[in-house]
């Protein structure tokens, strides 16, 4: 406690000291900063921060921008509970995410770097926690997806940098280091991918970190990839050679003074007793650990306690000892690691717990049962950490057991009692603590002091006594049990006798006040709640100055009274007559202004009574209460139509108080909204921005979210009715007999700004929002649509792209949540649109091959003569195109019966449009034969000549033994006919090789998946080109074909001939139409024809 106050003091004093010729000197500002966070002083650190912002030079501000972030870091990585740690460690790596595209060229590479190894350590923390639990490792593809992604960017980038990571030039040293780092971290990603399931990642692993060690030999990351390597052969079982690779690591590191050189060291050292452990040779592990701590100590003056793989390696010690069977020893180093309040600490605990049950003697104490509760509640399993704790008070027998553990163990029961909602069991623990004379002792805490550990008595009878009294209250409240109630008040009488100078005890008029302005919230009637917020208010003006709720209670006097006036407007809307004829009453303004005056007042009162620097708990008080005072202030000016005046507050909260997220989150919206309405957009997108650079586009908490998504609401919709006023003003220009081309350039120009800033701030709304109705999302989608296709016709195909997959992900789920079956078709088509646009051909023929079989059996019952709608035949030849050259799929098998499935429907289809009675004798044999051809093609064979001499032959012997027979003597002895002998042998052959709805597929599915794609793709494409005109004037049919869609389809007509491997015919037919057409239409398809036929 005492060194925490000299660090506060130094800091506060340096703050003061030289706030106005930078915060320390000029130069360190933001490495103090790092440097507090580094330490845990994290509220001292983001004040250094603050002022660097507003007084810190250009370059200090900037680099400011990722203190947030790195503080965000600190927490996770000191951070013990692992799910506290995970939800930090997201947390962190949102906010790196949210600054990639505010830094450019070497500063953006260095921060991928940092943002991939906390991503990595991330997916380290779950692999590890799911491993010491024998858990499915699940969860960490994605993150280390992201990882692998971040790392090649950087590798890709600067792979030709070199390996002098130690140049004088400082552009050749940096990027030299930057493919230094990436290439290792690219390394790390392939190990925790291989330990996560991922087939070859392992190998991969091995072979990239060869080639790393050969570049960097003699390099401290030399040391590294050699660890790594071990771990590799470690999981594969290899662990003779891992232990080699460890060793020479050890062996020439472990005299070796130097920070680096010691963590190598211990990592290495670590590696080797897992290795052991693992390889079941515990001896030499137990001599292995024995002998390397006793060095560390002797010749490096390292305590392995100390250290964070020192903690790890005293564990991997313990298990060997378990595996020896002396369990004594074990449980002595999970005692002393248990301790510590780390990442280890924490799996000591659990280890504690579970090599207890080895030996049963071994936890019946109170300093061990106290360590395996406080596991169980960190681990929120809070019914077995009671119970546990409940073993604590039963083994605390002595005077010094029950200060140090039996006293904690009540409180911490009381405490988990009331988290569960069980507040009488919960007033009884605390009753406990407060009254009971074996409990009347002070309780014994240990505080660092002086980098010692020492313990400190205090008392903890009055806030027993006040959370008792809170207990029995609250339960009453649940069951009016008068005895309860009784209860109650006796610990309030026995807290004020006893500890009337306590702050507790001055702080029971607020809880008082507290009560009442819960009755209102939860009062009903409009007029009777406002009158129940009217007498909270009045109570809150009753607690002592000298209660630590003073303040606060200062803030809700002015909040009672705000809502009071809201309920009285209510009242007064709910009982006008017309709609929009409401005006606001006199009893709901002077409320409002009442509100007004006590928050003015509030503020008055902080100037006059200022605190010392060194008060920092009651400083935190201040500040939240000074963030919500500027909050209601600004809420009751609108109220009152003083916008000026509210905004004026509302954007001091933004700006002073950045941590309030719900706060913030909600000014914002009010702040937007009113700029919008003022006709400001500008400024109500500065107030989003400003909210995004302080918490990320996606940050913050889940009670600010619904006021920033209506901020992204509000922009998104404004952004739609301009560019729609935009999209009538292009229209117009259009029409005009001659257009201005420059204005027409702008006003395409503001279509796609208009749309862009729509679609993003819509996407967000979604973001914020995700239980949006259908036609919201449809609507947003539909947008996005929109944006994508005047960006692609902007030349812009990259944010085409990410617009496109936006709004796919969004008909998807319109698709899953849609039950009427009139929108079906239409959100089938939207979604099968952009899966085209964006290259996911395994989704898109899903969701489009049945509308387009289900829309041509409906022509075909209607009667009409092209049974094909020309744009389905557009979209599902791009789909099967596409398609074929995809090298592997999702499902192959799935994939593979779909196609099947429809291709033999489509051949059985071709040959029922033949009637046998009206058919020619060679009809259905031609159809045979070229069902054969078709089968032969999907099964990468085809048919010899000598095979179609045989089925000739066959046809002629079958149609002269029939001709010999009148139809009278066929039908006698019903023989089929030519015709029906032909069309059934043609359907048993495509049942027969292309089964419908197969539930197997065979071991060439994925060729023969190429292969279906591309009968079916050339069949489409010939029929979709066989429908369009050469000429965008159907009427003029002379001249240069300048039909932009048939030259798309002419050329996909050809790639996929050349992907069936008729090059030489694609290069003729490219030879015949350049004859034909000159221009090919156009450079554009000039240089695509050039390159097929060079393929």
């Amino acid at each position: 406690m005492i060194r925490k106050f000299i660090v506060c003091v130094f800091a506060i004093f340096s703050l003061n000291m030289y706030a106005n010729d930078g915060i320390i000197n000029g130069r360190d500002d933001v490495e103090f900063a790092k440097a507090l966070a580094r330490s845990g002083y994290y509220e001292l650190a983001e004040d250094v921060r603050q002022l660097i912002q507003q007084k810190g030079s250009r370059q200090q501000r900037k680099e400011t921008e990722l203190l947030r972030c790195l503080f965000i870091k600190e927490k996770a990585q000191r951070q013990s509970d692992p799910q506290k740690k995970k939800s930090a460690y997201s947390e962190a790596i949102e906010c790196y995410e949210s600054r990639l595209g505010s830094v450019g060229g070497i500063e953006n590479a260095k921060l991928k770097l940092e943002l991939a190894d906390l991503m990595v350590t991330q997916a380290q923390e779950i692999i590890e926690e799911s491993r010491q639990k024998n858990e499915k490792i699940s969860g960490v593809d994605e993150i280390l997806s992201g990882a692998e992604k971040r790392f090649r960017d950087v590798k890709g980038q600067y792979d030709d940098a070199g390996v002098n990571v130690e140049a004088k030039n400082t552009s050749v040293r940096e990027k030299a280091n930057l493919r230094y780092h990436s290439w290792y971290g690219l390394c790390r990603v392939y190990y925790f991918q291989g330990l996560a399931g991922q087939k070859g990642r392992l190998e991969m692993c091995s072979s990239e970190l060869e080639d790393y060690m050969t570049d960097y030999e003699g390099l401290i990351g030399s040391y590294f990839a050699m660890l790594l390597n071990g771990l590799v052969l470690h999981e594969k079982g290899s662990y003779g050679d891992a232990i080699i690779f460890y060793d020479g690591v050890l062996r020439p590191l472990m005299n070796v003074n130097h920070p680096k050189a010691i963590e190598l060291s211990l990592q290495a050292c670590y590696y080797q007793l897992q290795t052991y452990n693992k390889w079941k040779r515990f001896s030499r592990s137990i001599q292995l650990a024995t002998d390397f701590e006793k060095h560390m100590a002797s010749k490096l003056n390292v305590k392995l306690k100390r250290e964070n793989y020192g903690q790890a390696l005293k564990l991997e010690l313990g298990k060997a000892y378990v595996g020896q069977g002396e369990y004594s020893k074990a449980l002595e180093i999970a005692e002393e690691i248990a301790s510590l309040q780390t990442y280890w600490g924490f799996v000591a605990r659990r280890l504690l717990l579970e090599w207890g049950k080895l030996d049963p003697t071994a936890l019946q104490n109170a300093k061990n049962a106290h360590l395996v509760a406080s596991g169980l509640s960190s681990k929120e399993q809070y019914h077995e950490a009671i119970l546990a704790y409940l073993k604590v008070v039963k083994y605390s027998k002595s005077k010094e057991d029950i200060a140090k553990y039996g006293i904690d163990a009540w409180e911490k029961m009381g405490q988990l009692y009331w988290h569960l909602g069980l507040y009488q069991e919960s007033a009884m623990c605390y009753e406990k603590c407060a009254m009971d004379r074996k409990y009347g002792l002070k309780k014994v805490v240990e505080k660092k002091v002086k980098g010692k550990v020492v313990q400190q008595k205090i008392s903890i009878r009055a806030k027993s006594a006040y959370w008792g009294y809170r207990g029995y209250k609250e339960a009453y409240k649940q069951t009016k049990d008068k005895y309860l109630q009784k209860k109650s008040n006796k610990m309030r009488d026995y807290l004020v006798k006893k500890f009337s100078n306590s702050p507790y005890a001055k702080n029971l008029s607020y809880s008082s006040a507290d009560d009442l302005e819960r009755i209102a919230s939860s009062t009903k009637d409009y007029v009777k709640s406002a009158k129940a917020y009217e007498k909270a208010a009045k109570a809150y003006r009753k607690v002592s100055p000298q209660a630590d709720a003073f303040e606060r209670a200062l803030v809700n006097v002015g909040k009672c009274y705000y809502n009071a006036a809201k309920k009285y407007e209510q009242k007064a809307k709910t009982s006008s007559k017309k709609p929009g004829s409401f005006r606001m009453n006199k009893t709901s303004a002077d409320l409002y202004k009442r509100a007004v005056k006590e928050f003015l007042g509030y503020q008055k009162y902080t100037k006059s009574n200022r605190l010392s620097d060194i008060d920092l708990e009651k400083k935190s008080r201040r500040k939240e209460a000074t963030a919500e005072s500027f909050y209601f202030l600004g809420r009751s000016y609108l109220r009152i139509n003083e916008v000026n005046r509210g905004s004026k507050y509302l954007e001091r909260l933004c700006k002073e108080f950045p941590e309030q997220s719900d706060m913030l989150a909600q000014s914002t919206y009010l702040l937007v909204k009113s700029n919008i309405n003022a006709g400001n957009l500008k400024k109500a997108e500065g107030f989003i921005k400003r909210t995004e650079d302080i918490y990320g586009a996606e940050g913050g908490t889940s009670g600010s979210a619904i006021f920033r998504a209506a901020a992204y609401n509000l922009a998104g919709r404004k952004y739609y009715n301009l560019a729609i006023d935009a999209d009538n003003k292009y229209e117009a220009l259009k029409k005009q007999d001659t257009p201005d081309a420059k204005a027409l350039k702008q006003a395409m120009a503001k279509r796609v700004q208009y749309y862009t800033k729509s679609s993003d701030y819509l996407n967000k709304w979604y973001l914020y929002r995700n239980n949006l109705s259908i036609n919201s999302l449809d609507w947003i989608a539909s947008t996005q649509v929109i944006t994508a296709k005047l960006l692609k016709e902007s030349g812009k195909n990259e944010e085409s792209g990410k617009m496109f997959g936006s709004a796919l992900k969004l008909f998807r789920k319109c698709l899953s949540l849609n039950n009427n079956p009139q929108k079906e078709k239409e959100l089938q088509e939207k979604t099968a649109e952009c899966a085209i646009e964006t290259g996911n051909w395994e989704q898109a023929i899903y969701v489009f091959y049945p509308i387009f079989d289900n829309d041509r059996e409906a022509r075909k019952k209607a009667g009409d003569d092209q049974p094909e709608d020309a744009l389905y035949l557009d979209y599902l030849s791009r789909i099967l195109a596409g398609l074929s050259q995809q090298v592997s799929y999702k499902d192959t098998d799935k994939l593979h019966n779909f196609l099947q499935t429809y291709l033999s429907k489509e051949l059985q289809s071709d040959i029922a449009k033949h009637k046998p009675q009206e058919a020619a004798d060679t009809v259905f044999y031609n159809e045979y034969l070229r069902a054969l051809e078709i089968i032969a093609k999907v099964e990468s064979s085809a048919i010899s000549d000598g095979e179609r001499q045989e089925f000739a032959n066959e046809f002629k012997s079958k149609k002269s033994e029939l001709s010999q027979m009148t139809e009278e003597e066929q039908l006698d002895r019903g023989i089929k006919t030519l015709q029906v002998v032909y069309r059934d042998k043609a359907i048993q052959a495509i049942n027969t090789k292309l089964p419908q709805n197969a539930k197997g597929a065979p071991g060439d599915a994925g060729a023969r998946i190429k292969n279906m794609c591309l009968y079916l793709a050339y069949d489409y494409t010939s029929k979709l080109l066989d429908r369009l005109s050469p000429y965008q004037n159907p009427q003029v049919r002379f001249g240069n074909y300048d039909n932009p869609q048939w030259w798309e389809t002419k050329y996909r007509q050809l790639l996929i001939l050349s992907l069936r491997g008729e090059g030489e015919r694609v290069k003729g037919l490219i030879k015949a139409l350049r004859l034909n057409q000159r221009k090919m239409g156009g450079p554009v398809y000039q240089k695509k024809f050039q390159e097929l036929s060079e393929r």
